[in-house]
C-alpha cells in the first residue's frame, strides 16, 4: 500500500545516504519503474529482447544503483532518474556483450548479474549485495510489467508524428524543444 507521507527528499535531504529500505522503495516508485521498463524495452535490440527481459535489465539497474548510490550526487529526482537511465544503458551494453561473447563460445564471458555479488569492474569494492529487495518483489515486477504494457499500448495509439515526441519527452525526459528536433 502506498504511503501518503511526503518523501524525505522533498525537504532537501539526500535519500541516497539512507540505508532504509522504505526510503529506497519510495524513491524507486517515484522514478516511475513502469515507464523505465518502456525505455529499457525501446533501447534493447530485437535480438537481445529474445534473450533478456526488460525486467532483468531493471533488476540489474536497481542492484547497481543501490551499490553505487554513494557515488551519485543528489540533485533531485529528475537528475537521479537520468543517472538511472545511464545505468540502464550500461546494463543493456553489458547484456549485449555477454550475449555476443556467449555466441562466440566465450567461456570466460562476464556474468550479467555481476552486481548481485557486488563486483565492480575494478574488483576493488567487491562485497555481497546488502540492499533492500522490496523494489524487486514478484508482485511489484508484475505490476510494473502490466503498467509498462499499458503505456506501450497507449503510445502505439498515437499518430506516428506524435509518438516519438511523447516517448522522448515523457519516457526519456528530453526537453520539449530537443524532443521536437529529434523527432523531425
Amino acid at each position: 500500500m502506498a504511503s501518503h507521507t511526503v518523501p524525505s527528499w522533498t525537504n532537501g535531504s539526500n535519500p541516497l545516504t539512507s540505508d532504509s529500505p522504505a526510503v529506497w522503495d519510495r524513491l524507486m516508485e517515484a522514478v516511475g519503474p513502469a515507464s523505465l521498463l518502456v525505455v529499457i524495452e525501446s533501447r534493447m535490440g530485437p535480438l537481445l529482447r529474445c534473450r533478456v527481459t526488460s525486467e532483468d535489465i531493471w533488476q540489474e539497474t536497481l542492484l547497481s544503483a543501490w551499490r553505487d548510490r554513494a557515488k551519485c550526487e543528489w540533485r533531485g529526482l529528475r537528475s537521479f532518474r537520468n543517472w538511472l537511465l545511464t545505468i540502464i544503458d550500461h546494463r543493456i551494453r553489458d547484456a549485449a556483450e555477454y550475449e555476443n561473447a556467449a555466441k562466440r563460445g566465450g567461456e570466460n564471458a562476464a556474468r550479467l548479474s555481476s552486481s548481485l555479488t557486488g563486483e565492480s569492474s575494478d574488483r576493488s569494492h567487491a562485497r555481497p549485495y546488502p540492499g533492500p529487495v522490496g523494489s524487486t518483489t514478484p508482485s511489484r515486477i508484475a505490476m510494473h510489467r502490466e503498467q509498462a504494457a499499458a503505456m506501450s499500448a497507449a503510445l502505439e495509439t498515437l499518430p506516428e508524428e506524435l509518438r516519438e515526441v511523447v516517448r522522448l519527452r515523457l519516457f526519456e525526459q528530453r526537453v520539449l524543444q530537443a524532443s521536437l528536433h529529434e523527432s523531425a
